[in-house]
């Protein structure tokens, strides 16, 4: 009986805190791109450092700091060394986590926002292949349709870098 009240109740409860959050607005903005592109610039060294020991992992998906997901659970897996070193790199560049989307594309989680029916991420991606769609602007695509999904955009950095943008 308690549970036939209870879920309801979470249910709205979940549906009015989207709704009174702006649907994307969580009172905490991403960081802009032109900060992004700065801490990028400013840190290079360190996010060529993580790409080149990421094409050794041949079974890592997903690195954040409290966990390590693997493609295959009988593979390979991280020394404690090699992860220790993972998240002090992470710890440094102030990311939530990595992902390797690919073996062409790894997207750095630099700033994710969310709660329970409504979520975004700002990312920086290092892709071998130019990723679409390209915009000149992540931050004035944001202002246009905060309150939208919006699909995967790609704003180029460097070259072969990229930031990323995605709500849902």
């Amino acid at each position: 009986m308690r549970l036939l009240i209870v879920f309801p109740f979470l249910v709205s409860l979940s549906f009015a805190l989207g709704c009174s959050l702006g649907g994307r607005d969580y009172g905490i903005a991403h960081p802009s791109d032109e900060s992004m592109k700065l801490e990028f610039d400013s840190n290079r060294g360190n996010y060529e450092k993580l790409v080149e020991m990421l094409k050794s992992e041949t079974n890592v998906v997903k690195i954040s700091p409290n966990t390590v997901s693997y493609e295959n659970i009988k593979g390979a897996r991280l020394t404690q060394k090699r992860l220790e070193e993972y998240r002090h790199l992470m710890a440094d560049l102030n990311l939530a986590s990595i992902r390797i989307d690919s073996p062409n594309v790894i997207r750095f989680v630099r700033s994710s926002k969310g709660f329970l029916l409504v979520s975004s991420e700002k990312s920086f991606v290092r892709s071998e292949h130019r990723p679409g769609p390209v915009v000149d602007s992540v931050d004035e695509l944001i202002r246009k349709n905060h309150s939208e999904d919006q699909p995967p955009v790609y704003k180029k950095i460097a070259p072969n870098w990229y930031l990323f943008y995605e709500s849902w």
